[in-house]
């Protein structure tokens, strides 16, 4: 997961996490 995201959104990290990886 990246620093940017808290756990507000923690359901979108995965998502994040596949975009910017």
């Amino acid at each position: 997961s990246l620093p940017l995201i808290d756990d507000k959104i923690e359901s979108c990290i995965s998502f994040y996490c596949r975009r910017f990886s």
